[in-house]
């Protein structure tokens, strides 16, 4: 399973689609309880979901997401791959972002079916590793794409 914090605009948990092989680790999901407003509960939250996660994806709106650039930093330097939504008009705003994604979609759509090829990849791996280690002895495949 691959592990993938999206960072930036507020996603309704309902738009993030259910791909085999990918687990969100989408910080407002976790906030039922809390204000988004206490740094002091969401900056730890968030810094631990980036470390956690395998891949980074930045929504990138306004160019403006201050928590998001940091978020980028955080991973870059921890040396995860980065793919971000940047709308192309934002290109003096997001220059830095640029330099340092692994790669740059202009819509959520072309983003999470790049995320479902990587996640259906790592699903065959993985099913490869349980045949060989015996936990499952017959073959079984994905439901189409949708």
């Amino acid at each position: 399973m691959i592990n993938v914090y999206v960072a930036g605009k507020p996603i309704n948990r309902r738009d993030l689609p259910r791909i085999e092989g990918i687990i969100w680790l989408e910080p407002y999901i976790y906030n039922d309880d809390i204000g988004e407003k206490d740094a002091d509960v969401y900056v730890p939250r968030d810094l631990m979901l980036v470390n956690r996660a395998d891949i980074v994806i930045l929504l990138i709106e306004t160019g403006k997401e201050l928590n998001t650039f940091v978020e980028a930093g955080i991973a870059y330097a921890r040396g995860k791959p980065i793919m971000a939504v940047i709308d192309p008009s934002l290109n003096e705003q997001t220059r830095f972002l640029v330099s340092v994604c692994t790669s740059i979609f202009t819509n959520k759509q072309d983003l999470f079916y790049a995320l479902e090829i990587i996640g259906r990849e790592e699903f065959e791996v993985r099913k490869q590793e349980l045949r060989h280690e015996g936990v499952i002895n017959k073959d079984f495949e994905l439901p189409p794409r949708r």
